[in-house]
């Protein structure tokens, strides 16, 4: 080949790759366009939002606090004579079930049954005492009387021996009665029916009076302590004493209710909040009982709280404010008042005075004040 055919085929092949070159710019040129059309068009669209419409009016507050199930009785029995433990119960083993009265731990109490055997010798011989002065003052007082005279004094008439013999009896039978308690402390016994939580003492062991034996809780008649801050005490109707409440269990079951017994007459020492105290709990069924220990939710009916709002619970930001949207279609958005939460809603006060919103349910972190949307009505069931 000649070299001006090389020539020629070498700018046949330099244009067609500048025709390429320039094709592949065009090309890209055009998609780019398009593609701006698009993100155009979708930044043109409103974004939908769902709400719920609501209506302010007054609404009922609810207050719900977590407490503890608390036994009415809880206490450590302590023995109350001395002495070496001959016996413990298989009833006192921590864990298990007493029913009042069931013995716990035996001392020894030969000591008891020879003070028992003295005191009882005592109290004969006193009133033996008492029986002849009694009949010393008789026959002093007959005397008198046959000899037509006045006794001069209470003394002639041994009267004070007589009332001192009395009580002589008085503390005999004193000395006895307590002989009589020591010998029968000497078996320690459950005060009230319950479950034993601690042990304290094992046979052979020796105990001084005032030690603790064992930890006992009652079983019934459970009481439940709240504890209330200032703004939930302000929520609820006084006066709160005598007022039926319910009880709420993990699962959001009601297992039945109580009633308040003493409500507000002092402050927590610790946390300064209003201590409220329930008792007679009544449960709903008997399978369900409730068990000290157990954490549950107490709800209290309060006080209607007028030009108020109640909005989903989901529509609180985390900032604590709640969007609306405006009869234009754009977004508004408010400083939630809380006033109270009533499970899945949440009280707050209207932020202005008009009678219907239209509540954003699930707010996003991209909304923008006065951003027009397209608003989509929320099936509440």
């Amino acid at each position: 080949m000649s070299s001006s055919s090389r020539r020629g085929a070498r700018w046949l092949t330099l244009m067609a790759a500048v025709a390429a070159l320039i094709a592949v710019i065009m090309l890209l040129g055009a998609v780019e366009d398009t593609a701006d059309v698009t993100q155009a068009e979708a930044v043109s669209t409103p974004p939908v939002v769902t709400v719920e419409p609501l209506s302010v009016g007054d609404h009922q507050a609810r207050v719900e606090v977590l407490a503890e199930v608390k036994p009415r009785w809880n206490a450590d029995l302590k023995a109350e004579v001395g002495g070496l433990v001959v016996k413990v119960d298989d009833r006192a083993l921590a864990g298990n079930r007493v029913q009042q009265g069931d013995p716990l731990a035996v001392i020894e109490d030969t000591r008891y049954q020879a003070e028992l055997a003295e005191a009882e010798q005592l109290f004969r011989e006193a009133q033996l005492a008492a029986e002849q002065a009694e009949y010393a003052s008789r026959v002093a007082r007959r005397q008198f009387s046959r000899a037509g005279e006045q006794p001069p004094n209470d003394l002639a008439l041994q009267l004070p021996q007589l009332d001192i013999a009395k009580a002589a009896v008085d503390a005999a039978q004193a000395r006895l009665n307590l002989a009589r308690r020591q010998l029968r402390q000497t078996v320690i016994r459950a005060p009230y029916s319950g479950y034993v939580i601690r042990r304290y003492v094992s046979p052979g062991q020796m105990v001084m009076t005032g030690d603790p034996v064992a930890n006992l809780i009652g079983d019934r008649h459970q009481g439940i302590e709240v504890r209330l801050s200032r703004a939930q005490w302000q929520l609820l109707a006084q006066p709160l004493a005598g007022q039926s409440v319910a009880i709420i269990d993990d699962q959001g079951e009601q297992l039945g209710k109580a009633v308040v017994r003493q409500a507000g007459g002092y402050l927590d020492e610790t946390t300064r909040q209003y201590v409220v105290h329930l008792s007679d709990l009544v449960l709903e069924q008997d399978e369900s009982r409730v068990l000290v220990g157990d954490l549950v939710t107490v709800r209290f009916d309060g006080r209607v709280v007028s030009n108020s709002l109640s909005i989903p619970a989901t529509a609180l930001t985390a900032e604590g404010a709640f969007w609306w949207v405006e009869g234009d279609d754009i977004l508004a958005k408010a400083p939630a008042s809380v006033v109270a939460r009533l499970e899945d809603r949440v009280l707050v006060q209207a932020p202005e005075a008009r009678a219907q919103w239209q509540v954003v349910a699930l707010p996003m972190a991209s909304y923008l004040p006065g951003q027009r949307v397209r608003p989509r009505v929320r099936e509440v069931r």
